[in-house]
């Protein structure tokens, strides 16, 4: 959505479309962060690689250049989303002040219909091929009670695909933007599950199952610390969760699922900050 409304800002002359293959635009925007929508982080303004927890650090960096902190809030104040930071966490985190996601589509949209852009629900991308110097775009109607394997082909000069991983297919990433991009030549590394609760069998997620508390959470893997993080931790049944763990899981996630290896764990320090003398210490004091 922001992408073709910044290219009608850009090419007044283009005819532009969205194809989406569910009933409404922006239908993950309304579940992130919680609900809140969030939106960027102040912290793209300092060392991104500081935060930044992806393996292609340099694409991430040419991206921040053309399209920064200042710019990302500068294309929703002019949208009339009024921004403020997340004052429970550290985390830089930036909200819409209504914190709800649905101020964001609802804007979005509204930009999308004003600046006469065409959107196209109930289209699935089913097939994308190049050829004579423009990609040939097979959508399938997915609402269609008669004929639902009705086909129709949209010619295009230039296509974004942002299709999402497959995180959320009941929202509309199923993972088939993996397949078009293949299609086109790209390789695929195999995705795996990332930012995610952890399972493990323990004593205290038994015992403590809904309780919530401010830790500080280390990943090990094969004995060595790999990431820290100070944040929510959730107790559940089957293990860990709460965005304490979410911010350390992903290179658990890689190691077990993609590298097929078992020697990993996670240490709780229920006193942020504190080290195990200056703990035992304030134990004997009080």
């Amino acid at each position: 959505m922001s992408a073709a409304i910044s290219c009608r800002r850009n090419h007044l002359k283009y005819s532009i479309a969205i194809i989406d293959r569910t009933f409404a635009l922006g239908r993950k925007i309304l579940v992130c962060g919680g609900g809140r929508c969030n939106l960027t982080n102040k912290h793209l303004k300092s060392n991104l690689k500081t935060h930044y927890h992806g393996s292609e650090y340099t694409f991430l960096e040419s991206v921040f250049t053309q399209f920064s902190y200042e710019e990302i809030v500068s294309f929703f104040e002019d949208l009339g989303v009024e921004l403020q930071e997340d004052r429970r966490s550290k985390s830089g985190k930036i909200f819409p002040i209504t914190n709800q996601g649905k101020t964001i589509t609802s804007l979005l949209i509204d930009e999308l219909e004003r600046n006469q852009i065409t959107i196209l629900l109930n289209n699935e991308c089913a097939n994308i091929e190049y050829k004579n110097e423009s990609f040939h775009i097979m959508i399938r109607n997915t609402a269609s009670e008669g004929s639902p394997n009705k086909k129709d082909e949209i010619e295009a000069k230039k296509i974004i695909l942002s299709a999402g991983s497959k995180t959320y297919p009941a929202l509309g990433s199923n993972g088939s933007g993996y397949d078009l991009a293949s299609s086109l030549g790209h390789s695929i590394i195999k995705p795996v599950p990332s930012a995610l609760p952890l399972e493990g069998k323990n004593m205290l997620s038994q015992k403590l199952q809904g309780i919530k508390i401010t830790t500080e959470v280390t990943s090990y893997i094969e004995g060595k610390e790999c990431r820290r993080s100070v944040d929510d931790l959730l107790f559940t049944k089957y293990g860990l969760s709460g965005s304490a763990i979410l911010n350390i899981s992903r290179e658990i996630s890689i190691y077990l699922n993609r590298e097929k290896k078992k020697n990993s764990f996670v240490a709780i320090n229920f006193m942020p900050g504190k080290t195990v003398e200056k703990v035992t210490r304030l134990l004997h004091k009080r």
